[in-house]
């Protein structure tokens, strides 16, 4: 067992392992964290944040059900939120509550190894009853097994990756039910950006560094990870916007764009103006009806509104003010620092100040 890694000047140096009472250090300057739900417990070792709530996980065996074979495909029914695939001749069939249930959050305890967790019936009696709606033998079915084990889910249903602000410390976790199907790609993929600098593939998405110091905060942590798991199954159109935990970081005209009929998504914990509904409606540029027009096909258009276009316009044609409160800030100062933004800038900086 991992009890302490050694961490000098910012920089992983040792890890110390307890086995049957005795303790030994191994010298290392290079440590992957892929502990599963036990990864926020090995990040905080070193001082990192380990975004990861477990979440007690129920699915169920049957007996052999007449008609089922081998050849059977799996499958999921999203909109009862179960899925199936043959097990022996029967079922195993389980499913993502709405109402999920966090565990651990205390703190796992030391012996949790290789145990699972007593079946909560009332919490999985919905997912039955989707279940038999999707596949009525399920209701004459004899269930011979019930499984509740806990599985660690992230805020964002992305894995876990890459290196940590703790040099040589990183991370492979948060893969949940769907990490099965990614273990053995992502395992490559974190062996090639440990070795070469970088990963094969642009995993931006899935790395450590998008998680901003809002989740050192485990009540926000616990809300974004537990509306994760309610719509683990739902379709999630692009530009989608979560909802739990909001708001969290708001600017000093958050009022302001309210009144002003904002729709805010959010960025790094910020509310910021995706667009404004009322303009949707701006006969300056044909109204809703013309703007309408300009929704895109399909998928991208579900999170869309005919005010994008109205603004889009308004700004290329006249004006646009943004209020700019979530982006990030970089000061530069000493006596380098003119030509140093001189040559990094598009525009002319050597400028009196004030102007």
């Amino acid at each position: 067992r991992v009890v302490d890694i050694g961490v000098e000047r910012g920089r992983v140096t040792a890890v110390t392992v307890e086995h049957k009472g005795d303790r030994s250090e191994i010298a290392t300057d290079l440590v992957v964290n892929a502990a599963g739900m036990f990864a926020p417990e090995i990040g905080r070792m070193v001082g990192v944040t380990v975004p990861l709530i477990p979440m007690a996980h129920q699915y169920l065996f049957t007996e052999p059900i007449e008609g089922v074979a081998s050849t059977l495909p799996q499958l999921r029914d999203p909109d009862n939120l179960v899925y199936f695939r043959e097990e022996v001749g029967g079922l195993c069939m389980g499913g993502y509550e709405r109402d999920p249930a966090p565990w651990g959050l205390d703190g796992i305890p030391a012996d949790f190894n290789g145990k699972l967790l007593a079946p909560d019936m009332p919490r999985f009696e919905p997912i039955m009853e989707g279940a038999i709606r999707r596949v009525p033998a399920m209701a004459d079915a004899r269930v011979s097994r019930i499984i509740n084990g806990p599985e660690a889910f992230t805020p964002d249903n992305e894995f876990i990756l890459g290196e940590s602000e703790i040099r040589g410390f990183w991370l492979a976790a948060g893969f949940c039910a769907h990490g099965i199907a990614g273990a053995g790609g992502i395992g490559r993929q974190v062996a090639s950006w440990i070795v070469d600098g970088e990963p094969e593939l642009d995993l931006w998405k899935m790395d450590i560094r998008r998680f901003g110091a809002a989740y050192r905060s485990s009540a926000y942590t616990l809300a974004r990870s537990i509306e994760n798991y309610a719509t683990y199954y739902d379709i999630h159109y692009p530009n989608e916007e979560r909802r739990a935990g909001r708001p969290l970081r708001t600017s000093p005209t958050y009022d302001d764009l309210a009144a002003l009929g904002a729709v805010f998504g959010e960025k790094s914990g910020w509310e910021r103006p995706n667009w404004f509904e009322p303009n949707a409606d701006d006969p300056r540029f044909g109204g809703r009806e013309r703007l309408e027009k300009l929704r895109p096909r399909g998928w991208a258009g579900q999170h869309w509104s005919p005010a994008i276009a109205a603004e889009a316009l308004a700004t290329r044609e006249a004006a646009g003010l943004f209020d700019e409160t979530s982006f990030a800030k970089i000061e530069v100062s000493g006596p380098g620092a003119c030509a140093f933004l001189q040559r990094v800038a598009g525009n002319d900086i050597d400028r009196p100040v004030g102007s």
